[in-house]
């Protein structure tokens, strides 16, 4: 092939880290790319939506897009958010996850893990809905404990806006999220280490504005579709040796 693209260095690294030179010239890293104006915090959305979900105005919303499958962790996310509730049962938290049900099984097994009762009336299973960028602006965490990714959508629609991070540490997250910086990040299972992660984010308002600054200003610059747009006119340069018109 003339080029081959990949959505994360991690990606390139582990399908083409083998090949040889002359190959490895023709694979470039061209990240996802999301509509910043589509996914820009509304302040009127978020009331109207918490108020619908039940959230008060002083609870701390921390919640996960994902379809429900083992691979994207919720089971791990749920077991961290019981020990966040048992580290400071003050504390006033809410829980939402939103996906396909793809695995039913999984399902009915994250719906078990709520009774536990630190978690009763506390967490919120909604489906997947067209209109999710009204969900993330009710949101005040944005979560990902993905047990494997490949560059995650959802991850940069949420930096998108303005939302911080609490994610696995996995080489195509570290990507796009520095721990400490916009967003922090924990090793799967490590439920001590996740629930003091969510303690950090709920406790700091002052922390979760820097990162809501810092991740609109860098999907902006990096990871907006006018960036994916000169990252694919650099591709196709390179494979016809036309120069095109700079996009803004």
């Amino acid at each position: 092939s003339a080029a081959t693209v990949c959505v994360s260095e991690s990606v390139k690294s582990k399908r083409f880290g083998s090949f040889p030179d002359q190959w490895k010239n023709k694979i470039h890293v061209v990240y996802n790319g999301v509509d910043t104006n589509i996914f820009r915090m509304d302040t009127t959305v978020r009331e109207k939506i918490r108020r619908k979900l039940g959230i008060n105005e002083n609870e701390i919303l921390f919640g996960a897009v994902a379809n429900y499958i083992p691979l994207k962790g919720q089971d791990f996310f749920l077991a961290g958010m019981a020990e966040l509730g048992k580290s400071d049962p003050s504390l006033a938290f809410k829980v939402l996850l939103i996906g396909r049900p793809l695995d039913p099984a999984f399902y009915d097994q994250l719906h078990g893990i709520t009774s536990e009762t630190v978690l009763q009336n506390r967490v919120i299973f909604l489906e997947h809905t067209d209109r999710i960028a009204e969900i993330y602006s009710a949101l005040d965490v944005f979560v990902l404990l993905s047990r494997r990714e490949g560059f995650s959508r959802s991850l940069l629609e949420a930096m998108s806006m303005g939302l911080p991070v609490l994610a696995s540490q996995l080489h195509e997250i570290q990507e796009a999220v520095d721990d400490g910086r916009n967003g922090l990040l924990v090793k799967h299972d490590d439920l001590q280490g996740l629930s003091q992660a969510a303690l950090k984010l709920a406790r700091d308002k002052d922390l979760r504005e820097e990162m809501r600054v810092f991740n609109r200003k860098r999907v902006e610059i990096e990871f907006s579709l006018a960036a994916h747009t000169r990252s694919m006119e650099t591709v196709y340069s390179r494979i016809f040796g036309v120069r095109f018109c700079n996009t803004k």
